[in-house]
C-alpha cells in the first residue's frame, strides 16, 4: 500500500484572515507612531518656548542687577542680588 502525501496549501480564507489581522495590527502601530511624532513636536515647541523664557529672565536679571543698587552690607560691599521672574513661582 502506497501512501499518497498531499501538499497542504493555504486556502483563500486563511489568506484573507491573515491579511485582515495584519492590516489591523499595522493600523494600530502606525497610529501609535503618528501620536508619538505629534507629542514629540509639541514637546519640542514647549522646550523652545521654555528656553526663550529662561533666556529673557537671565538677560533681564543681568540688566537689572547692574542698574538697581541695593543698600550696602555691613562689610562695605554692594549687595547686587536681584531676581527677576517672568512666570509666577510654582506653589
Amino acid at each position: 500500500m502506497i501512501k499518497i502525501r498531499r501538499k497542504m496549501h493555504m486556502t483563500l480564507l486563511e489568506t484573507v484572515v491573515a491579511t485582515a489581522l495584519l492590516s489591523v495590527l499595522l493600523t494600530f502601530v502606525f497610529g501609535f507612531f503618528k501620536e508619538l511624532s505629534h507629542i514629540s513636536l509639541l514637546t519640542e515647541k514647549a522646550q523652545a518656548e521654555s528656553f526663550h523664557m529662561r533666556y529673557v529672565e537671565a538677560r533681564l536679571g543681568f540688566i537689572f542687577q547692574r542698574t538697581v543698587r541695593e543698600k550696602k552690607e555691613g562689610n562695605g560691599k554692594d549687595s547686587r542680588h536681584f531676581f527677576f521672574y517672568t512666570q509666577p513661582p510654582f506653589l
